[in-house]
């Protein structure tokens, strides 16, 4: 505990399956200011990639038709190519002294990239700032938060997305639903620039 785990796997290639796990957890412990990330960067094109970091994962595919399921707290996120799919779920809360969130920071720069972000919170801030450069991607925001009144004092519920996209025929849909409460952050943030034709923007 007074050093950083940190991973990093390079998978230059097509048709590789590779699965990660860093499994340590003490990004958002007070005592303890070291944190633990994956980092992994896929070059090529047609590879499964299953990578898991229970703080902070950097995820960098770049080629076309790779297939990524991702799991972390918080994460960059980088895609860059064409019919890429990439599945990432997040899972944050305020127990054990973590002062955690669910964020993301997505870039995708291609045409036809399928990228679906599943946001899981108690209690914490949930969100994305997003970056689409490119046309006919698919991006979708799915939020759970089971607030509890009992841990207001947290008060870090919210949904923040800042969204820039520059082409056409681009889609962002967010589903489900942030219980905010009353405590000293709560709400939605929602920004949008959009620079292109028939891109469809639908926040629930």
């Amino acid at each position: 505990q007074e050093s950083k785990l940190e991973t990093r796997v390079d998978v230059n290639g097509d048709d590789n399956s590779v699965y990660i796990t860093s499994d340590n957890d003490m990004m958002y412990d007070p005592f303890m200011m070291n944190y633990s990330y994956a980092e992994v960067s896929v070059v090529g094109n047609d590879n499964t990639v299953d990578a898991m970091a229970k703080d902070y994962l950097i995820l960098s595919v770049n080629g076309s038709f790779n297939n990524v399921y991702s799991f972390s707290s918080d994460s960059d996120i980088i895609v860059t190519g064409s019919g890429n799919e990439v599945i990432h779920d997040y899972y944050s809360d305020y127990y054990y002294y973590e002062m955690g969130r669910s964020w993301a920071s997505t870039n995708i720069n291609g045409d036809a990239n399928n990228v679906n972000l599943s946001f899981d919170s108690y209690g914490v801030s949930m969100g994305s700032s997003v970056d689409i450069n490119g046309s006919f991607n698919d991006l979708e925001f799915s939020f759970y938060d089971d607030y509890d009144d009992n841990y207001e004092m947290y008060g870090l519920g919210y949904r923040n997305i800042d969204a820039t996209v520059s082409g056409d025929g681009n889609s962002l849909v967010s589903t489900g639903y942030v219980n905010s409460g009353s405590g000293i952050e709560s709400g939605e943030y929602l920004t949008f620039d959009i620079d292109g034709n028939d891109n469809d923007i639908s926040f629930g």
